[in-house]
C-alpha cells in the first residue's frame, strides 16, 4: 500500500438508487475503508473522512470474512495484468451511450408488468425496458414526450449504469475467463483504472482477490 496519491473510491461505490444505502459511499471498518457495489469491493488504509456503519454489524461481519479471505491466499488458478486486458469495445445498448440508467417507470424495476384478465392474473415482460428493469435517459425524455413524466419514477435521478459501469461503452465480450472463474469484463475494465493492479483467480466461485498500488480488492466470479 504504498501509492502516494489517493484514490477515488466514489467509482467503486454502489449506485444511488441501490437499496444498500450503506453502500453508497465509502465505509470505515477496523484499520480499512471500503468501497463496494455488492460485486467487488476496493480496500484501501483507513481514512479519516469516511464514517463507519455503526447500525449494521452483520454486514462488517461479513466484510471482516472477506477480507480475511482475501489476504489468505492459496494457490492461483489464474493471474491476469489489468494493464495488458484491452478488450474490444461496443456502445452500451443499456444506457445507450449516457453511462446512467433510470428504474424503469412502468415495472418498477421488476422487468415485468401484471395484467389480470376475466380468470387469472399473469405476468409478461415489460415492454418499456424489455425485462432489464432499467431505462436509459433518452427513453424518458421519450416517456416525457408522451406525457408520462407524472410517474414519480420517470422524475427520479438517474444511477450509473450497471453493464457498462457509467463509462457509456462496454466489452464486446461480457466474459472473461481467468484460470478456473468467469469474471465480468465490465467490472476488469472497471479495475483497469487502478493503479499497477493484478487480479488473481482461485477456485471456479471462490472471491478473485485485486492487489494494486495502494490497496486490494475482492471481485465475485460471475455463476455461469
Amino acid at each position: 500500500m504504498s501509492s502516494t496519491q489517493q484514490i477515488d473510491l466514489t467509482p467503486f461505490c454502489a449506485a444511488k438508487d441501490d437499496p444498500h444505502i450503506y453502500l453508497h459511499q465509502p465505509f470505515s471498518l477496523d484499520i480499512y475503508t471500503i468501497a463496494s457495489n455488492g460485486h467487488l469491493a476496493i480496500i484501501v488504509p483507513r481514512r479519516q473522512d469516511a464514517p463507519e456503519i455503526t447500525d449494521k454489524p452483520a454486514i462488517n461481519n461479513n466484510f471482516r470474512k472477506a477480507i480475511d479471505t482475501a489476504l489468505q491466499r492459496g494457490a492461483e488458478s489464474g493471474r491476469l495484468q489489468l494493464s495488458k486486458f484491452d478488450p474490444e469495445l461496443i456502445g452500451c445498448s443499456e444506457c445507450e451511450g449516457t453511462g446512467k440508467t433510470h428504474t424503469c417507470p412502468e415495472c418498477d424495476g421488476l422487468g415485468e408488468t401484471t395484467f389480470s384478465g376475466e380468470f387469472e392474473v399473469y405476468e409478461v415482460e415489460c415492454k418499456i425496458c424489455e425485462g432489464r428493469g432499467t431505462v436509459s435517459d433518452m427513453e424518458i425524455n421519450r416517456l416525457k414526450s408522451q406525457k408520462s413524466a407524472g410517474h414519480p419514477v420517470a422524475e427520479s435521478n438517474p444511477g450509473l449504469c450497471i453493464t457498462c459501469v457509467g463509462s457509456g461503452k462496454h466489452p464486446k465480450q461480457m466474459k472473461h475467463r481467468l484460470g478456473d472463474a468467469t469474471l465480468g469484463a465490465h467490472y476488469l475494465l472497471q479495475l483497469k483504472s487502478l493503479p499497477e493492479a493484478t487480479v488473481y483467480a482461485y477456485g471456479k466461485t471462490d472471491p478473485v482477490r485485486i492487489d494494486f498500488d495502494g490497496g486490494f480488492g475482492i471481485l465475485m466470479p460471475r455463476h455461469d
